[in-house]
Protein backbone atom coordinates (compact mmCIF):
# COMPACT_ATOMS: atom_id res chain seq x y z
CA UNK A 1 0.00 0.00 0.00
CA UNK A 2 1.30 3.32 -0.94
CA UNK A 3 1.45 6.70 1.23
CA UNK A 4 -0.29 9.47 0.45
CA UNK A 5 2.42 11.53 0.19
CA UNK A 6 4.25 9.25 -2.37
CA UNK A 7 0.54 9.71 -4.15
CA UNK A 8 0.98 13.50 -4.04
CA UNK A 9 4.67 13.03 -5.31
CA UNK A 10 3.98 11.03 -8.13
CA UNK A 11 0.60 13.03 -9.15
CA UNK A 12 3.06 16.21 -8.90
CA UNK A 13 5.80 14.28 -11.30
CA UNK A 14 2.92 13.50 -13.94
CA UNK A 15 1.80 17.23 -13.88
CA UNK A 16 5.26 18.56 -14.31
CA UNK A 17 5.54 16.13 -17.40
CA UNK A 18 2.40 17.15 -19.01
CA UNK A 19 3.17 21.11 -18.54
CA UNK A 20 6.90 21.37 -18.96
CA UNK A 21 7.00 19.70 -22.10
CA UNK A 22 6.89 22.08 -25.26
CA UNK A 23 5.67 20.93 -27.61
CA UNK A 24 2.29 20.22 -25.35
CA UNK A 25 2.45 23.98 -24.85
CA UNK A 26 2.50 24.90 -28.42
CA UNK A 27 -0.11 22.39 -29.87
CA UNK A 28 -2.30 23.76 -27.09
CA UNK A 29 -1.70 27.84 -28.15
CA UNK A 30 -1.93 26.34 -31.22
CA UNK A 31 -5.33 25.06 -30.75
CA UNK A 32 -6.63 28.15 -29.04
CA UNK A 33 -5.86 29.85 -32.50
CA UNK A 34 -8.33 28.10 -33.92
CA UNK A 35 -11.02 28.56 -31.96
CA UNK A 36 -10.72 32.53 -31.78
CA UNK A 37 -13.13 32.52 -35.07
CA UNK A 38 -15.67 30.62 -33.01
CA UNK A 39 -17.22 34.01 -30.94
CA UNK A 40 -18.05 37.53 -32.12
CA UNK A 41 -18.02 40.35 -29.84
CA UNK A 42 -21.54 41.74 -31.76
CA UNK A 43 -24.03 41.20 -34.39
CA UNK A 44 -22.55 41.39 -37.33
CA UNK A 45 -24.02 44.21 -40.43
CA UNK A 46 -27.02 43.09 -42.12
CA UNK A 47 -29.41 45.40 -43.98
CA UNK A 48 -31.12 45.23 -47.80
CA UNK A 49 -29.00 43.42 -50.77
CA UNK A 50 -29.34 43.38 -54.30
CA UNK A 51 -27.96 41.00 -56.71
CA UNK A 52 -28.30 43.29 -59.88
CA UNK A 53 -27.03 40.11 -62.60
CA UNK A 54 -30.02 37.96 -61.28
CA UNK A 55 -32.53 41.10 -60.34
CA UNK A 56 -33.50 39.76 -57.10
CA UNK A 57 -33.37 40.90 -54.12
CA UNK A 58 -33.95 40.06 -50.35
CA UNK A 59 -33.14 40.68 -46.78
CA UNK A 60 -29.25 39.93 -45.52
CA UNK A 61 -28.86 38.91 -41.74
CA UNK A 62 -24.89 38.86 -41.04
CA UNK A 63 -25.56 36.78 -37.78
CA UNK A 64 -25.09 36.87 -34.16
CA UNK A 65 -22.33 36.45 -31.48
CA UNK A 66 -22.64 32.58 -32.74
CA UNK A 67 -22.40 32.15 -36.04
CA UNK A 68 -21.26 34.44 -38.91
CA UNK A 69 -23.26 34.17 -42.01
CA UNK A 70 -21.53 35.23 -45.84
CA UNK A 71 -23.21 37.47 -48.49
CA UNK A 72 -23.40 34.88 -52.12
CA UNK A 73 -21.38 35.98 -54.80
CA UNK A 74 -23.14 38.77 -56.97
CA UNK A 75 -25.55 39.87 -54.21
CA UNK A 76 -24.43 43.59 -52.77
CA UNK A 77 -25.99 44.96 -49.38
CA UNK A 78 -26.43 48.29 -48.64
CA UNK A 79 -23.14 48.82 -46.44
CA UNK A 80 -21.19 47.97 -49.61
CA UNK A 81 -22.55 50.17 -52.45
CA UNK A 82 -23.91 53.32 -51.97
CA UNK A 83 -25.77 52.78 -55.02
CA UNK A 84 -28.13 50.36 -53.18
CA UNK A 85 -28.32 52.69 -50.47
CA UNK A 86 -29.77 55.37 -52.97
CA UNK A 87 -32.67 52.75 -54.63
CA UNK A 88 -33.54 51.66 -51.03
CA UNK A 89 -34.20 55.59 -50.09
CA UNK A 90 -36.48 56.33 -53.05
CA UNK A 91 -39.05 53.27 -52.15
CA UNK A 92 -38.84 54.28 -48.19
CA UNK A 93 -37.22 51.56 -46.18
CA UNK A 94 -34.82 53.93 -44.29
CA UNK A 95 -37.89 55.46 -43.00
CA UNK A 96 -39.81 52.44 -42.59
CA UNK A 97 -42.86 53.46 -45.08
CA UNK A 98 -42.07 50.27 -46.57
CA UNK A 99 -41.07 46.72 -45.75
CA UNK A 100 -38.36 44.73 -47.84
CA UNK A 101 -40.99 43.08 -50.31
CA UNK A 102 -42.69 46.18 -50.98
CA UNK A 103 -39.14 48.35 -51.35
CA UNK A 104 -37.98 45.50 -53.96
CA UNK A 105 -41.29 45.45 -56.01
CA UNK A 106 -40.85 49.34 -56.57
CA UNK A 107 -36.99 49.24 -57.61
CA UNK A 108 -37.92 46.38 -60.31
CA UNK A 109 -36.89 43.50 -58.08
CA UNK A 110 -37.60 39.95 -57.65
CA UNK A 111 -38.22 39.67 -53.56
CA UNK A 112 -36.31 36.39 -52.54
CA UNK A 113 -38.23 35.59 -49.01
CA UNK A 114 -35.64 34.73 -46.14
CA UNK A 115 -31.93 35.51 -45.24
CA UNK A 116 -30.10 35.35 -48.46
CA UNK A 117 -26.63 34.65 -47.10
CA UNK A 118 -25.18 31.16 -47.04
CA UNK A 119 -25.34 29.46 -43.94
CA UNK A 120 -22.70 26.88 -44.42
CA UNK A 121 -19.37 27.91 -46.83
CA UNK A 122 -16.99 25.86 -48.66
CA UNK A 123 -14.29 27.45 -46.05
CA UNK A 124 -16.25 26.76 -42.64
CA UNK A 125 -16.25 22.87 -44.06
CA UNK A 126 -12.45 23.16 -44.61
CA UNK A 127 -11.80 25.17 -41.51
CA UNK A 128 -13.77 22.01 -39.57
CA UNK A 129 -11.82 19.28 -40.95
CA UNK A 130 -8.33 20.93 -40.25
CA UNK A 131 -9.12 21.15 -36.54
CA UNK A 132 -10.40 17.74 -35.99
CA UNK A 133 -7.61 16.54 -37.73
CA UNK A 134 -5.40 18.81 -35.86
CA UNK A 135 -6.63 17.55 -32.46
CA UNK A 136 -6.66 13.78 -33.98
CA UNK A 137 -3.08 14.06 -34.93
CA UNK A 138 -2.58 15.46 -31.27
CA UNK A 139 -3.54 13.06 -29.38
CA UNK A 140 -1.82 10.39 -31.97
CA UNK A 141 1.50 12.08 -30.82
CA UNK A 142 0.26 12.20 -26.98
CA UNK A 143 -0.36 8.47 -27.20
CA UNK A 144 2.68 7.24 -28.55
CA UNK A 145 4.38 9.91 -26.09
CA UNK A 146 3.24 7.90 -23.27
CA UNK A 147 3.75 4.76 -24.64
CA UNK A 148 7.65 5.29 -24.98
CA UNK A 149 8.04 6.89 -21.21
CA UNK A 150 6.53 3.44 -19.73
Amino acid sequence: MTSPIKNIVQKKKIFDKLFNNKTILICLLISLLFFGKTCFATMAASGPALNEKTKQCGYFYGGDEEKLYHIPNGWKVDFQSQEIVEKFKQCGWYTGEANIEKCCEKIGYNFIEGNIANIKSKSDVVYLVIVVLFFLILIIFLAKRRTKTK
